[in-house]
């Protein structure tokens, strides 16, 4: 679960980063769905909260480098950029548009972790 300000910048950045869809949307909370339509996670709304509080969660993508540059294209920021671990993938940070971190993760073989 993360924290935001706005269900609908949420929605738009983590729906156009990860190609998330969203349900169950009450005043306070809405659910988040992979591209497969199971619930994997979700946002509260909190008008009261500290940038980053929300706790730090890894997203299996694709490509680090083109999700770090559509972070930043949709009002994210950029941590820690595209990083190496050997024999395993790559990773990097980003943060949201309300601070929050989300890291990213790019498999070297990505068969093998689906």
């Amino acid at each position: 679960e993360w924290y935001t300000t706005d269900f609908e910048v949420a929605k738009r950045f983590y729906g156009a980063l990860f190609g998330w869809t969203f349900r169950g949307e009450t005043e306070d909370e809405i659910f988040f769905c992979t591209d497969d339509g199971k619930e994997a996670g979700g946002f509260s709304k909190r008008a009261d909260f500290k940038r980053g509080e929300s706790p730090h969660a890894y997203v299996w993508v694709e490509d680090v480098e083109a999700s770090l540059a559509k972070a930043v294209e949709l009002g994210g920021g950029v941590t820690l950029g595209k990083t190496e671990v050997p024999g395993f993938g790559w990773y990097a940070r980003i943060t949201d548009p309300d601070g929050n971190p989300v890291g990213l993760w790019q498999s070297l073989n990505p068969e093998k972790e689906l």
